[in-house]
């Protein structure tokens, strides 16, 4: 009886194998065409999006973003962004009464460059407060 189950099971394995072997090889189950070469921007954009990581990149676009338009990057000690407001921790008072005047015009310049920025997918006026602490 083993003797049969054997061959019947075998039989089975050749017809498997012999359908499979017999498909072409030009099918998309085994290799996908290619329609039109793209460029990278695109495949970037494609794969933030996928994989729905585009708020992490754009808060750190705005942490850049204040580091380069406020100068203080070396003594900034916490930076937090939540709904239009940005949270900066600083380690000088002297540093932070100097930026205390100057937030409506450093949140304009962030703002301007996120605009410019090609990888920054958020709206067009992200930073609308800064609070110093």
């Amino acid at each position: 009886m083993t003797m049969e189950y054997d061959k019947e099971y075998l039989e089975k394995v050749k017809t498997a194998q012999a359908s499979f072997s017999a498909r072409p090889k030009n099918n998309l189950f085994f290799r996908m065409k290619r329609k039109s070469p793209l460029d990278m921007s695109s495949i970037m954009e494609a794969y933030v999006k996928d994989m729905k990581i585009s708020r992490g990149l754009d808060t750190h676009r705005i942490y850049e973003a204040w580091d380069s338009a406020s100068g203080a990057g070396p003594f900034t000690l916490r930076k937090f962004f939540r709904s239009g407001t940005l949270y900066i921790t600083l380690t000088s008072s002297m540093v932070r009464s100097q930026l205390w005047f100057q937030r409506a015009e450093l949140a304009g310049k962030i703002n301007s460059i996120l605009s410019a920025d090609p990888l920054f997918s958020g709206n067009d006026n992200p930073v609308k407060n800064i609070i110093l602490k």
